[in-house]
């Protein structure tokens, strides 16, 4: 709903732009064969095209106060966008604002789920909330790899990289790596440092990081504020998927009768 109301689309698009994201992200939850998985991805990734090419024809015809507006008015060193510097920027905000807040709040309430003593703390003090979803993003690390293309011959660990290939940058194990910290396999949701790569690094940082920790923080907040107890459901199990994106299809909870009713 936010990245909806962020670029000035109905709400009622909502289920079919879930179903592209999946089919581009996890085509594997649609089809076993390579070949139909490649189909699904090509047909899914045409789909976001045409989309947002549609859609960028109605801005630039009626200027909305949303955000494809104003990637429409944005300059880089005196020149406007290309189109498929636009689109290449709508298909990459759509990737993230649909899916990866979601993985994390599955990353965070499933281990919350699990550690019940961590929930009750954030229900008797809620202003913890920050530095909890601090510490978990950087526990849990729902965006575990990052690629990159090397811009020139490089060695890293004694590992030769050429220019031009892609390489996965592990995330995940830079979070947990006990020469930067040698606690960083202790989960301390009151840690004083708070440095994470869970958002990446560098120039090529997250730029919804701000946006995606105030959606975090708010939903456990009000999740918690109206339903402070709830357990796994019966017969339910925690089946994670990905690979560079780590989270769960899905969490079935349950929950008191008396809570979730204000």
């Amino acid at each position: 709903s936010v990245f909806l109301t962020l670029f000035g689309l109905p709400q009622s698009e909502l289920p079919a732009l879930l179903h592209i994201k999946d089919a581009i992200i996890r085509p594997e939850s649609l089809a076993d064969d390579p070949d139909e998985i490649t189909r699904i991805q090509i047909e899914a990734g045409t789909q976001v095209f045409t989309l947002f090419g549609t859609v960028l024809a109605q801005r630039r015809a009626e200027p909305r106060d949303d955000l494809i507006t104003e990637l429409l008015n944005a300059k880089i060193e005196g020149r406007p966008l290309t189109e498929p510097e636009l689109l290449g920027i709508c298909f990459m905000l759509m990737m993230a604002g649909l899916d990866t807040v979601t993985i994390s709040l599955t990353c965070i309430l499933s281990y919350l789920l699990e550690h019940p003593e961590a929930r009750r703390a954030i229900v008797a003090d809620p202003e913890t909330i920050p530095t909890v979803v601090e510490e978990l993003l950087r526990w849990e690390t729902p965006v575990m790899a990052v690629p990159r293309i090397t811009t020139r011959d490089t060695e890293i660990a004694g590992c030769p990289i050429k220019k031009g290939e892609m390489v996965h940058l592990m995330l995940a194990s830079g979070n947990l790596d006990p020469d930067a910290d040698p606690r960083a396999a202790v989960v301390d949701l009151d840690r004083d440092d708070k440095r994470h790569l869970a958002f990446g690094g560098g120039p090529h940082r997250c730029l919804g990081s701000h946006l995606a920790r105030l959606e975090l923080r708010t939903v456990l907040r009000e999740w918690h504020r109206l339903i402070p107890e709830y357990a796994l459901a019966p017969g339910a199990s925690i089946t994670w998927n990905g690979h560079t994106l780590r989270g769960l299809d899905s969490l079935a909870l349950t929950w008191p009768t008396d809570a979730g009713q204000a």
